[in-house]
């Protein structure tokens, strides 16, 4: 699975907070992430276990977005400016980055051609 997000994941309920408290926060946008929903992950599962297929099959969004468009996402949905989102990078900051992957997203072509589930 990619990064699973729901209201409750600390990465969502941190930036939410945030914004509506309306604090700048300050987000790298050359850090990206494939979300999925918690209720995507739900809903899957069912499926996956009662196909009884054996193998890998991914999880994964189906777009590829910096945590910046995460947070702009967010504060369009709270109904708050998108500009107390300041943009940063990893590179030049002081935090450490530990996992920086190019690309996040797992390739779904097998699950969906396997298990119908998209």
């Amino acid at each position: 699975m990619s990064l699973v997000l729901s209201s409750e994941t600390p990465i969502d309920r941190k930036f939410s907070q945030q914004i509506k408290r309306r604090e700048l926060l300050e987000v790298f946008a050359d850090l990206y992430l494939s979300p999925i929903s918690l209720d995507f992950v739900v809903d899957s599962m069912p499926t996956i276990e009662n196909r009884r297929i054996g193998g890998v099959f991914h999880l994964s969004g189906s777009v590829e977005l910096s945590y910046a468009e995460l947070a702009h996402r967010l504060a369009k949905k709270l109904d708050r400016a998108s500009d107390m989102v300041r943009e940063t990078t990893a590179t030049k900051s002081a935090t450490p980055v530990l996992y920086r992957p190019q690309h996040p997203s797992l390739g779904m072509d097998s699950t969906f051609k396997t298990l119908e589930i998209l």
